[in-house]
């Protein structure tokens, strides 16, 4: 039962990457275009009605992970009938292991975003951009991991900003599909959140493992020679 619960969970997340509208969506200029390109269109349900069933399926899908996670993922001991015993540093440890992993496949998505972007490769755009919306996933559990192990502000608070940020890109770029980028009172505001989150999840791994934290700042670098070379090289 508790493997078919991860299994469903897990199915959850693979329906939602494949759902997901293209980012080159927000390229078209027409609807006729689009509903070519996404026959989801035809369906004529308004925006707001999609987000809420993608929240609603997040939802779902990281309820099922979130109760079995630990006893799938984890050693645990058993102890004839009695119940199944964590160690709080192993669980605590998985966490760091899932946020920092995390933070790397961001950084190198965003990073295949720009290159796909500047060579005009859509299958890569769609690909990557994907993947950076889907890590809300592995980033809601080690938030739930981190405040059900009462982790200090310092942690909690960049996880709100990181979270905050990509629930943001699923708004803007996949549900709503509108061309922000063109609009300074959108793109403005949306590039501060995305370097809060940026440095959150920065900060958050230095804290946890200094050279792990290393690791994510260069990834972090890369990215930005990859956002240099998309606009000068």
């Amino acid at each position: 039962m508790k493997k078919k619960k991860i299994v469903i969970g897990s199915l959850l997340i693979v329906f939602l990457f494949l759902m997901l509208p293209s980012v080159s969506a927000i390229q078209f200029s027409t609807n006729e275009e689009t509903i070519k390109s996404y026959p989801f269109e035809k369906m004529n349900i308004p925006p707001y009605i999609w987000f809420a069933i993608y929240i609603l399926i997040l939802a779902i899908a990281n309820r099922l992970i979130n109760s079995e996670i630990w006893r799938v993922f984890i050693k645990v001991r058993f102890g004839g009938g009695k119940k199944l015993e964590i160690k709080q540093n192993h669980m605590i440890k998985l966490m760091d292991f899932i946020f920092i992993c995390s933070a790397i496949i961001f950084n190198i998505s965003v990073s295949l975003v720009y290159l796909a972007t500047k060579f005009d490769n859509n299958l890569l755009l769609q690909v990557s951009g994907s993947f950076v919306v889907v890590l809300i996933v592995p980033f809601s559990v080690t938030l739930y991991g981190y405040i059900k192990k009462e982790a200090e502000r310092k942690i909690i608070i960049p996880h709100i900003a990181i979270l905050f940020y990509l629930f943001l890109e699923l708004l803007l770029d996949y549900i709503l599909k509108i061309p922000f980028r063109d609009i300074l009172t959108i793109h403005i505001p949306y590039i501060i959140v995305f370097y809060a989150a940026e440095f959150s999840m920065i900060g958050v791994s230095f804290e946890r493992n200094r050279k792990m934290g290393v690791v994510v700042l260069l990834t972090f670098l890369i990215l930005l020679c990859c956002l240099v070379y998309l606009y000068v090289g």
